[in-house]
Formats: structure tokens, C-alpha cells, sequence
């Protein structure tokens, strides 16, 4: 099912995904569900308003998941219970018998393991082109920009990119149920199938019902994932030991004009900008 009203708010059921947003134009929306495997086939038989919706940022939360309290609980629960949660559970499981009883012991075989995903796959810098932070100069908007987003389950091996870029390695104090000390010793002394329930739970949904957030960005050989709000620690930690992640993920930003360099100092002309190609490369 794929629908798109007169304020730009839309919504497609892509699987098992549901993928929720806004856009000013339906060409804006297609280019973002097509990042999702959505075809010019699917939009022609959908309840797609064609109108070209005002930029306007209360039609821009309209198109959140999060709009309505009650129905996002419903729906995070509900995906936080899907297949992978056993999968999840099978690893925890297995992580509980490896983690070390004493202080000193525990803090030296965490290091061990955090290394050794330091070594095999470091974390890269700015992925996404167009979301603010990229070399390439791009002519700035001051309206809302086509966004879309979904509750989904990710493999923590494509996260590519957070805050503290050193996986297990914080410039925060790390103390509490939040570290990666925390998780190990919380999940260490979850010694009954209820308690283990309970530290999933607060893992995946947090206390405070915020999954990780993660960034969608395109590329050739798919997805991969940039994290620039919360969740840094369950992050970290579903990357050290190869977790399934709950997350809320949001799409980077469609392609912008940009400024094209064409004098050979480097300067900038003006005048002369382009709109980006959408291609397999998009936002990479």
C-alpha cells in the first residue's frame, strides 16, 4: 500500500518495512522510495496526491513516525518483537557465558574485543554528500527537504560512522547501564529468561521508548548507516559483538544543486550550479 496526501505526508508498506515521510513533490517521494526497491509500476496504481505541498514544517512532523505517541508505542513494540528478536536473544545467550565475573578481567577482554573490530573495520569519517557536513559545496536551502523514515532491524556491520569514532571508545565518562561495561554486567547477571527479556527490552526500546537513530545512505553495493544522534553505546556494543540493532532510520537527503568549480584557481562561479545526479551513487 502506498498513499501520499494534499500536505505532502506520505506512507508505503514495502515488505515488512513501513516507510513514512513527507515531500513537496510525488517526483521527490519516488526518488526516495525507490531507494527502498519501489518502481514507476507500483506509484501508478497508488493513492499518490499529485498536489505540490507547501513547504511548512508542521506537514514535515505530520510525516514522522513519532507523530502520534500512542500509535508509535504500538508500532516499536510490534517490530521490536519480530523474528530477529530471537535472533538476538540466541547471541545474547551465547555473549552471557563469555563475559568475564571480575572488574579487572572484564575491563581487559572487553578491550581485547573492541580492538579487534578497530583493526579488521575502523569507522570512516562524513558519508553523506548532501546532509550538511560534506566537502562538496552545494547551494543551502532554508526550506524542509524531502525526508522519509522506518523502524527496522540493521546489521551493525554496515554502521560505518558515529560520534566517537573508535568502536568501544568514548570522550564521555563511561560509567553506568549505558557503557559497554554496563551492558555486560547487566547482561551477565540477567540469569532468567524474564530478566534476559527485560535487558532485550531495554536494548532495543530503551526506557524511554528511543531506538538507536540511525542515517540511511545509499550505495552501489547497498546501504550503509551513519549514527549523529541517539544510541552511541548500544551501537558500539551491537558492533563489537555482531548484534541485530533496532533502529529508526531516516533517509540522507535527496541530491541539491551544487556548485560547480570552473576556473582554475578554484574559485567558484556563481552562477553556475547543477542539480546533482540521482544514480547509484546517490548521497554517497
Amino acid at each position: 500500500m502506498i498513499w501520499r496526501d494534499g500536505r505532502g505526508v506520505f506512507e508505503a508498506e514495502v515488505g515488512a518495512l513501513v516507510v513514512r515521510g513527507w515531500s513537496s513533490t510525488v517526483e521527490d517521494m519516488a526518488a526516495l522510495l525507490a531507494r527502498y526497491g519501489v518502481g514507476s509500476s507500483e506509484l501508478a496504481d497508488a493513492a499518490v496526491s499529485p498536489v505540490v505541498a507547501a513547504a511548512e514544517w508542521d506537514h514535515v512532523r505530520a510525516g514522522k513516525l513519532e507523530r502520534d505517541a500512542e500509535a508509535w508505542h504500538t508500532w516499536l513494540r510490534a517490530v521490536a518483537v519480530g523474528p530477529e528478536r530471537q535472533v538476538l536473544r540466541g547471541r545474547l545467550g551465547q555473549l552471557r557465558t563469555r563475559i568475564p565475573a571480575e572488574p579487572q578481567d572484564l575491563a581487559a577482554w572487553l578491550g581485547e574485543q573492541t580492538e579487534q573490530v578497530n583493526a579488521t573495520a575502523p569507522q570512516v569519517g562524513e558519508v553523506a554528500v548532501f546532509d550538511g557536513k560534506g566537502s562538496v559545496g552545494y547551494e543551502p536551502s532554508r526550506e524542509p527537504e524531502a525526508c522519509s523514515e522506518c523502524l527496522c532491524w540493521v546489521d551493525p556491520r554496515a554502521i560505518v560512522s558515529t560520534p566517537d569514532r573508535r568502536w568501544g571508545d568514548f570522550d564521555r565518562m563511561e560509567a553506568g547501564r549505558r557503557s559497554l561495561v554496563g551492558f555486560c554486567e547487566t547482561l551477565r547477571a540477567a540469569d532468567t529468561a524474564a530478566a534476559l527479556e527485560e535487558w532485550i527490552d531495554d536494548f532495543t526500546i530503551g526506557r524511554l521508548r528511543q531506538p538507536v537513530r540511525l542515517i540511511r545512505v545509499e550505495g552501489p553495493a547497498g546501504p550503509v548507516y551513519v549514527l549523529r544522534a541517539d544510541g552511541t553505546h548500544r551501537a558500539h556494543f551491537a558492533r563489537v559483538f555482531g548484534l541485530p540493532l533496532l533502529a529508526l532510520v531516516r533517509t540522507s537527503a535527496l541530491p541539491r544543486p551544487l556548485h560547480v568549480t570552473d576556473r582554475p584557481d578554484g574559485t567558484t562561479s556563481r552562477g553556475a550550479v547543477r542539480r546533482a545526479g540521482m544514480g547509484p551513487h546517490d548521497g554517497r
